[in-house]
């Protein structure tokens, strides 16, 4: 079982039209984290598991959000980095890559526990001058930066920056243009 980051698209609430990330649906069993973000459970063999899938294994989402969510933070040694690298030299803030065994290290950040886990260690480890800036790629690819979240939109766009707040990842929101009235 694999914890899958999924975004949302909350003017939606439910439906179809909700998710963005492409394969998911209505049926689709899933736990919001915070604002257009959710965990999906995703097994091998089945895809992305529905509701009744969910409850068929003696689950309801939360529970089973929170048995994936202590069994990936107990593998909390299994994680790699290395430097986040762009396609030129310098295009990319400080930063790192994360790669992790036998799932998408993107799934770390699915749960409070694991995410809480990873985000220590790399504050830990990286002794970053600004908040981390966390962004996931193709994928599923997971990245930190030590650069605000407008230095890395700059090269990478807004739609998969986050933030860590209390163990959940929150989307990273670009400023607003002050309005001018004439």
């Amino acid at each position: 079982m694999i914890p899958r980051l999924a975004w949302r698209d909350e003017r939606y609430g439910v439906g179809p039209y909700a998710w963005i990330t492409a394969g998911l649906n209505t049926s689709t069993a899933y736990v919001r984290l915070s604002r257009g973000l959710a965990c999906v459970f995703e097994t091998q063999g089945h895809g992305v598991l529905s509701h009744q899938q969910v409850g068929h294994l003696g689950f309801n989402e939360h529970q089973l959000w929170n048995a994936v969510g202590a069994h990936l933070a107990s593998l909390a040694d299994t994680f790699w980095v290395r430097p986040a690298v762009g396609r030129e030299p310098g295009q990319l803030p400080p930063g790192v890559e994360i790669q992790a065994r036998g799932h998408t290290a993107a799934g770390w950040l699915a749960h409070p526990q694991s995410f809480q886990k990873l985000h220590q260690h790399l504050v830990a480890t990286l002794r970053p001058r600004h908040e981390l800036t966390y962004y996931v790629g193709e994928n599923d690819t997971l990245f930190a930066f030590d650069a605000t979240a407008r230095q890395v939109a700059q090269t990478l766009g807004w739609d998969r920056l986050m933030r860590y707040s209390l163990g959940f990842p929150l989307l990273a929101v670009p400023p607003r243009t002050p309005m001018r009235f004439t």
